[in-house]
């Protein structure tokens, strides 16, 4: 339901009707004539009768006023329906500031985290966030390694994709992917990032979530069965960039509504087992990749 509420504007007609429901709010029930009168009285402010008569029958109609005989009072619904406005709209901005990235849950345990979010872009940013935090903290000597589907972000991030490329060209630490994916799309992608990250495509990893290894810490990613299948099917029939229609995708896929989780952890040994499995694909000077 739509929600028409009357807030302080500059124009006339709108500060009139600002004015009945100041006085209506205040005593209750008149008729237009003694509203006006009331709103000479009160506030001295300069209108018309015609104009104010106007602003009640106009807020009648919207189902702010009711009328019984000849005399006006304000809608009890409405104000009802007010204040549930109100309280959802302090709710979700309140949420919205405690947990950003359209967090809606979080349980936490002395060393693991599950984060629940509202859409895919939270998750894939908050989760990316930690990878930029890490890769720039000098103190963190272990390489980052990661699992994923596809490598996403210069196709539906391009800006963030552009910052982080500035980021991680300044930073030593040594990165390695290794995707499930091995079409054009994640090869363009892999180029995009040449000098940062070392690739390797076809592995037969993630196929429920994508995994991150940061140091000791752990970060799982379930991607929802619905978007893993709608990436695929983009990257599997694109032939070219300009295939991927961005703007609708990037709504159908990343700012839809739906729970997505991020689970995070802290165990040095399984971290060093996940980071040793992903270095096994990769030969031992670092240049290039072992046939797999």
């Amino acid at each position: 339901m739509v929600l028409n509420i009357t807030l302080p504007q500059l124009d006339k007609e709108k500060k009139a009707k600002d004015l009945v429901i100041s006085v209506l709010a205040m005593n209750y029930p008149l008729s237009s004539k003694k509203i006006y009168n009331e709103i000479k009285r009160r506030f001295g402010y300069s209108v018309t009768y015609q104009a104010i008569h106007k602003s009640v029958l106009q807020l009648l109609e919207q189902g702010v006023l009711v009328k019984e005989d000849k005399e006006y009072s304000i809608n009890m619904q409405w104000i009802d329906e007010l204040i549930n406005f109100v309280e959802t709209m302090k709710e979700n901005y309140e949420t919205h500031k405690k947990y950003p990235f359209g967090i809606v849950d979080m349980q936490t345990s002395e060393n693991m985290q599950m984060i629940v979010f509202s859409n895919f872009l939270g998750a894939e940013l908050f989760n990316l966030k930690l990878l930029d935090k890490y890769c720039t903290n000098t103190q963190n000597k272990e390489p980052f390694c990661a699992h994923l589907q596809h490598i996403k972000r210069p196709i539906f991030q391009s800006g963030q994709a552009f910052q982080t490329l500035r980021i991680f060209k300044k930073t030593e630490k040594k990165k390695y992917i290794l995707i499930r994916g091995d079409t054009f799309i994640d090869r363009w992608s892999a180029d995009f990032y040449d000098g940062v990250f070392k690739c390797i495509f076809g592995v037969d990893i993630a196929k429920v979530y994508e995994t991150y290894i940061y140091g000791d810490t752990v970060s799982q990613l379930y991607i929802p069965t619905e978007i893993s299948k709608k990436i695929d099917f983009l990257y599997n029939n694109a032939k070219r960039i300009e295939d991927i229609k961005v703007p609708k995708i990037y709504n159908d896929i990343y700012e839809k509504k739906r729970r997505v989780q991020l689970l995070i952890y802290k165990n040095m040994e399984i971290a060093e087992q996940l980071r040793q499995k992903t270095l096994s694909y990769f030969d031992s000077s670092d240049a290039s990749p072992q046939p797999l």
